[in-house]
């Protein structure tokens, strides 16, 4: 992985942990990035229990991360 992966994927990795559910969009409005799809799929294989929920709105689906704790 490299440094500008890793770098990003702790930052998911932390708001996670600390209870925060994330979408793509929260993660392009938070940080500038638009792999958090990519980054939380290397963090499952990894090990982390992260769940996703499929949410509904506005006539869009769209899925939210969050850990199972």
């Amino acid at each position: 992985m490299k440094s500008a992966k890793k770098s990003f994927s702790k930052m998911i990795l932390a708001a996670l942990k600390r209870g925060e559910r994330l979408t793509v969009r929260d993660a392009f409005l938070r940080w500038g990035h638009m792999t958090l799809t990519q980054r939380v799929s290397e963090l499952k294989k990894a090990g982390y229990n992260i769940k996703v929920e499929m949410i509904r709105a506005d006539g869009t689906t769209f899925a939210r991360y969050y850990m199972a704790i």
